[in-house]
């Protein structure tokens, strides 16, 4: 009959009540100590309701527990983890939760951290899932992964992945420096870097790497005003040397260095940096990989999709019929961690508020034959008849 039943932890720290709910599946393990020095009996809600009968019921089965495990649901994702609450010197003391990073170890739940402020430039994701507002609260031990919007555009300042440490984050969220195509092409910014590629496929992925497929073609243009000098291409990637050099087009000639990367190979990962004569940098970091996602599947009756591919860099672009938008992010790519940036989207009908008609409408000094109100968000149409 207890392995019939699912305890629930309702805070943490020291064990204040446990929640019981039946339950199918064996979710419980306990282990009993028929010893004196037992724990006092938590209160016990059964199927959200406390009772005195199950006050005694607890009373009466439960009390030479030690030790219960149960499945935890953790974090702003509901990560599922087996967790424990154990008996310790007359107090109940827990939860303490599986750690699949530490060998399946069961550590104790330390304080959670809380993302108080995202810059507006700033891209922030976390196991996949891209974080929009701020106010989320993170577990122990959470990794965020954070670059800039535009890629090359703005120069990331600060640690592109803060961790949540027992509620603390190990560094501040960073930020994102504009670069000389955003300011004038002062002398003191860095410079921006364009990305082109002409031939094969890439990804941005969530820590601001630029993920390229094998035998790519790319070009890195370091957009630096020439009267003031040429800039420097300098690259980590153990092949030796780059073709670098001023863009030859009239239109580009004074404005673009070029680094040009053809039929990409894994041996051109690594950083390429470029710097003014005045030492300012901006780097890109670059991945080539043989990647492939796996086939993208509609079940929805609404949804539609028109996939490029399933290599890296290739993107699935989802529609909705009229009357229906949809939910989640349209638009998803192959990234070099063999997964679609975002989940399938689904198609959720269109619903329109109230209409309701604004007061100066009924003034007889109008004489419109229709007023027509179109509502962008929520794609509704809709036609009030005419005032005289």
């Amino acid at each position: 009959m207890v392995q019939q039943e699912f305890w629930r932890v309702s805070k943490l720290g020291r064990l204040s009540y446990v929640i019981l709910t039946p339950c199918t599946e064996n979710l419980i393990n306990v282990v009993f100590d028929l010893s004196s020095d037992s724990c006092s009996p938590p209160q016990l809600a059964l199927n959200g309701t406390e009772t005195e009968k199950g006050e005694h019921r607890i009373r009466k089965e439960y009390s030479h527990i030690r030790e219960v495990k149960f499945s935890g649901s953790i974090g702003p994702l509901g990560e599922k983890r087996l967790c424990k609450i154990k008996c310790i010197a007359g107090q109940w003391v827990g939860p303490l939760c599986a750690d699949q990073q530490d060998n399946g170890r069961f550590q104790p739940l330390f304080r959670n951290c809380k993302l108080e402020h995202i810059n507006p430039h700033l891209l922030v994701t976390f196991r996949n899932v891209t974080i929009h507002t701020s106010g989320w609260v993170f577990p122990h031990g959470a990794k965020l992964h954070t670059r800039c919007r535009e890629l090359g555009l703005y120069k990331l300042l600060g640690t592109a992945t803060p961790r949540c440490q027992n509620g603390i984050w190990s560094s501040r969220l960073p930020s994102c420096v504009p670069t000389t195509l955003l300011t004038n092409f002062t002398e003191d910014s860095p410079p921006s870097i364009l990305i082109r590629i002409p031939s094969g496929s890439a990804s941005i992925e969530p820590g601001g790497e630029l993920a390229v497929y094998p035998g790519s073609t790319l070009h890195f243009e370091c957009l630096f005003s020439r009267r003031l000098g040429s800039p420097d291409w300098t690259w980590t990637s153990p092949l030796g040397q780059y073709l670098t050099g001023w863009a030859i087009a009239p239109e580009e000639r004074d404005w673009k260095y070029r680094l040009s990367i053809y039929y990409a190979k894994s041996q051109d990962s690594g950083t390429f940096t470029c710097a003014t004569p005045r030492g300012i940098t901006n780097s890109i970091s670059l991945i080539v990989t043989a990647i492939h996602c796996d086939p993208i599947s509609v079940s929805g009756i609404h949804l539609t999709v028109r996939v490029e591919g399933t290599r890296l860099g290739h993107m699935a672009v989802f529609q909705c019929p009229m009357g229906f938008r949809v939910a989640g992010m349209a638009n998803l790519t192959c990234q070099a961690s063999g997964k679609w940036s975002a989940t399938i989207p689904k198609c959720e009908l269109v619903t329109c508020p109230s209409l309701t008609c604004q007061e100066e409408w009924k003034n007889p000094t109008y004489n419109w034959k229709s007023i027509i109100i179109v509502m962008e968000e929520e794609q509704c149409l809709a036609v009030l008849g005419a005032t005289t």
